[in-house]
C-alpha cells in the first residue's frame, strides 16, 4: 500500500509537499466560496484571521523552507542511484568519441596514427 502511495508522488518527496500546498489552497478557496455562497459569515471571518497579511511572510517562508528540505532529500536519493550511471555515462562518451574520431579518419582506435589527421 505504502509503495503504491509512494508511486502516486513518483517518489519524490517535493512532488508531496507541491500537492499539500495545492490542497490546502484549494481547501481554503473551496472554503471561502462556499461561505460566501452559503451566507455563512463566521467561515469567511476565519479564514481572514488565517490569512492575515502580517501572517503571509511566515506562511511563504515555512512554505520555501519545506519545498527545499523536500528538494535536498529528493536530490540526495537521486544522487546516491545515479553515481554509477554518471561513471558509466562517461565511459560510453568517450567510447563514442573514439568510435567517431576513427570513423572520421579511416583508422582503428588502436593505430599509433590516430591521433594525427589524415594518418600521417
Amino acid at each position: 500500500m505504502w509503495e503504491r502511495i509512494k508511486a502516486w508522488f513518483k517518489h519524490s518527496a517535493t512532488i508531496l509537499w507541491a500537492r499539500i500546498v495545492g490542497l490546502g489552497g484549494l481547501l481554503f478557496a473551496a472554503l471561502e466560496a462556499m461561505g460566501g455562497f452559503f451566507e455563512l459569515p463566521g467561515i469567511r471571518e476565519n479564514i481572514q484571521l488565517l490569512l492575515n497579511p502580517r501572517y503571509v511572510p511566515y506562511y511563504i517562508i515555512a512554505i520555501a523552507l519545506v519545498t527545499e528540505l523536500a528538494r535536498r532529500r529528493t536530490l540526495r536519493k537521486g544522487a546516491e542511484s545515479s553515481q554509477h550511471t554518471l561513471a558509466g555515462a562517461q565511459l560510453r562518451r568517450s567510447q563514442e568519441f573514439s568510435r567517431d574520431s576513427s570513423a572520421a579518419t579511416g583508422l582503428s582506435p588502436d593505430s599509433p596514427w590516430r591521433f594525427c589527421r589524415g594518418g600521417g
